[in-house]
């Protein structure tokens, strides 16, 4: 009897885990292992409306890899895709545990920080660039890879909404490249 109880629960139990796996397949980037463009919109939305209540502050970081494509022209895609991976765990590395890492696009990363207002984020987005600078990646072809971010950060205003957060950190991502890249802008 016990047996055929435990026998009706494995067939339950292993869809459970497949639909488990699934669903954090379809948030997850296959190639970094950090949340995608999905999982950041769901996110980002439920952070924003925590901080808003709690009143609490919350920040945003868009960090881009400086001269991706020049690297992925001179170096081939799967170098590339070395880099990618390397930036995010140079990104998990600084970040603390409670900080939210996602891929936004080609070489484009964005970081939620919760209970971070700007000076904070400032802070940390300097050690992410800091951190990045200092890496040395061997690549397939065994040359070494150095690489620089640069990094727009913005704090969470009580009239936000999802677009105009995004739109201070990318103005601040853009003076970071027009600057003269491998920096830090805050607005």
């Amino acid at each position: 009897m016990i047996e055929e109880l435990l026998g009706t629960l494995v067939c339950p139990l292993k869809n459970s885990l497949r639909y488990r796996e699934a669903v954090i397949a379809s948030l997850t980037d296959p190639l970094t292992g950090c949340g995608n463009r999905i999982a950041l919109d769901n996110t980002l939305q439920r952070e924003m409306e925590l901080a808003k209540r709690h009143k609490s502050a919350l920040s945003l970081l868009m960090i881009d890899v400086d001269d991706f494509k020049h690297i992925n022209d001179r170096h081939g895609h799967k170098n590339g895709d070395l880099v990618l991976q390397e930036t995010v765990k140079a990104l998990n590395e600084v970040n603390r545990q409670t900080d939210l890492i996602f891929r936004f696009g080609g070489e484009e990363f964005v970081v939620i920080l919760n209970e971070t207002n700007l000076p904070g984020a400032l802070v940390i987005a300097e050690r992410i660039r800091e951190t990045v600078q200092a890496l040395s990646i061997e690549l397939n072809s065994n040359e070494t890879l150095s690489l620089t971010v640069s990094i727009g950060a913005t704090s969470l205003k009580r009239s936000d909404g999802r677009d105009s957060i995004f739109q201070r950190a990318d103005q601040a991502l853009y003076q970071a490249k027009e600057n003269g890249k491998n920096q830090v802008v805050g607005i």
